[in-house]
């Protein structure tokens, strides 16, 4: 018996578990990029959190101030405070005291 140089023919199983293999990556691939924690989200989420570190900062220094002013208000307030908040809150100055302010032309 002298043998056939025959090729097999890849049969439908073969064919549909590859396509249900490329289908598949093709759907990960997908939700890597898109999906509720893909790159897209990734970078969005990285911009959200620039800005509010920048926003976290300013609001921490903005508390530091202010905790700074409540300590110059107790027992007793730094007697320049009490002039600055006099001289922008109630335009209040010392007798004697020259004020320049800008004219508008």
């Amino acid at each position: 018996m002298a043998r056939r140089n025959r090729r097999k023919r890849p049969g439908l199983a073969r064919t549909a578990l590859l396509v249900a293999g490329l289908s598949a990556a093709a759907y990960f691939a997908h939700h890597a990029v898109y999906g509720r924690y893909g790159l897209n989200a990734h970078s969005r989420l990285t911009g959200e959190l620039e800005q509010l570190s920048a926003r976290r900062a300013a609001l921490e220094d903005r508390r530091d101030r202010l905790a700074s002013d409540i300590r110059h208000l107790r027992h007793p307030p730094h007697a320049d405070l009490i002039e600055e908040a006099a001289r922008e809150i109630l335009g209040y100055e010392k007798p004697g005291r020259l004020r320049l302010t800008n004219v508008p032309r």
